[in-house]
């Protein structure tokens, strides 16, 4: 992969990772035998993310994990909305 292309892939897991944040959520990447995704433990959101996996699956898991919330209200850039609806079947209007 190039130089470039990684870049823009960590910054892109960046802006998933606020955006997850704004949501009132945790990441946390933890090493494991284990997916990742969305949870709520004891009334606090988590989104966990798999240490070992790769940038983009790293991306695929939080932006699945972030499409199946509410995002209404919450201003989401252009890009990242266009990664979210990848992974949704409602789309996600802009604010």
């Amino acid at each position: 992969m190039k130089t470039s292309e990684k870049l823009k892939q960590e910054r892109i897991l960046s802006q998933l990772q606020h955006l997850a944040e704004q949501l009132g959520a945790e990441v946390r990447e933890e090493k494991g035998d284990f997916i990742g995704g969305w949870c709520t433990v004891d009334g606090d959101d988590y989104v966990f993310l798999n240490r070992k996996h790769d940038t983009a699956q790293k991306i695929s898991v939080l932006a699945r994990s972030i499409a199946e919330q509410n995002l209404e209200g919450i201003f989401i850039l252009p890009a990242i909305r266009e990664i979210l609806e990848k992974y949704t079947t409602v789309p996600i209007e802009p604010e």
